[in-house]
């Protein structure tokens, strides 16, 4: 899927010559009996929107998937705050927000899991915090170094343990 405004774009294939970050989006939430899309918002540091949604009801995604996010322009770097949005499968619409502040690293792919943990939902964390894996408001902000690197175009994206929520993924 691609979408670009101003700033970022989502994008569906991987391309190691510009700085990028392949987003993993895992959940305990079952599909489609309590989440029905997620909804990816992309705001770049200079304000600039990018908006995707994903329907897990009636597309043939389901959770684990991924996408890419990189800046339009790969000659600028920026950073940028991506949300994702759980939905519900009908209209009580959205279930929770997890947040991360993403850093675009220099014609690098690397791999943010995103994890929406069902213990969140409803619960609504400050700006610069997002709900972790056993519901307490952390800091959002990801350190590139802290990322996997992603060589390969073709290669296997798998959760890590962060992921699957066995320890606590921040600070």
């Amino acid at each position: 899927r691609i979408l670009a405004l101003a700033a970022l774009v989502f994008v569906a294939g991987c391309s190691q010559e510009v700085a990028q970050v392949v987003v993993l989006v895992a959940t305990d939430y079952t599909v489609p009996m309590e989440m029905g899309g997620v909804r990816a918002v992309g705001q770049s540091d200079s304000g600039d929107v990018s908006t995707t949604d994903f329907d897990l009801l009636n597309d043939s995604i389901r959770p684990p998937f991924s996408f890419g996010l990189r800046p339009e322009d790969p000659e600028e770097r920026t950073d940028a705050v991506l949300e994702l949005e759980a939905m519900g499968p009908g209209v009580d619409g959205m279930l929770q927000i997890s947040r991360e502040f993403v850093e675009f690293p220099e014609e690098v792919t690397y791999l943010l899991p995103m994890f929406i943990p069902r213990i969140c939902a409803g619960q609504v964390c400050p700006q610069g915090r997002t709900c972790s894996i056993d519901g307490q408001c952390v800091s959002n902000e990801v350190r590139v170094s802290d990322l996997q690197q992603i060589d390969d175009e073709g290669e296997e994206l798998v959760p890590n343990e962060c992921m699957v929520g066995t320890r606590r993924c921040r600070d």
